[in-house]
């Protein structure tokens, strides 16, 4: 079972470097620091997704480790090839519809100001601050997200 979370873990470790590179790249490349709205949130949506995904695989890992440890003749039997396939299918659905409302919600948004970069990449903090809009919601769904999402796993 611990090869297909390091599998999980590597798809994610790339998900996450290659959601950053056109913007990366762009940047570094073209010095192009403005961005259209659309691939803005798309990027800071898989950005954060990855990496709510990473997380909850090392989390998950974790209590493999812990599993084999204190049940180590029942390890075989309690961890099984599809209970760790359906344990990353559900922490995929899970990152899917934290990250989901967020990175909508973006869109609603009238923006004041063009869409510079103050990094190499989207980021969240950006968009809100670029925006005309009552930002209240998104800034208190973005701090929820990330005690439940980081200190579930944490836990």
């Amino acid at each position: 079972p611990m090869f297909l979370l390091l599998a999980i873990l590597a798809v994610t470790d790339l998900g996450l470097c290659m959601s950053t590179l056109p913007s990366v790249l762009g940047v570094l490349w073209f010095d192009a620091r403005l961005v259209g709205l659309v691939p803005c949130v798309l990027q800071q949506h898989f950005l954060h997704s990855f990496f709510f995904m990473e997380s909850a695989v090392l989390f998950a890992m974790a209590l493999d480790r812990l599993v084999a440890i204190r049940f180590p003749l029942r390890y075989a039997s309690v961890l099984t090839g599809p209970c760790v396939a359906l344990a990353g299918a559900v922490l995929g659905m899970r990152t899917a519809a934290i990250t989901a409302a967020p990175s909508l919600y973006l869109l609603k948004f009238d923006y004041c100001h063009p869409g510079a970069l103050s990094h190499a990449y989207c980021l969240h903090q950006d968009m809100i601050r670029l925006a005309c809009s009552d930002t209240h919601f998104n800034r208190l769904y973005g701090l929820c997200v990330i005690m439940l999402a980081m200190g579930s796993d944490v836990l």
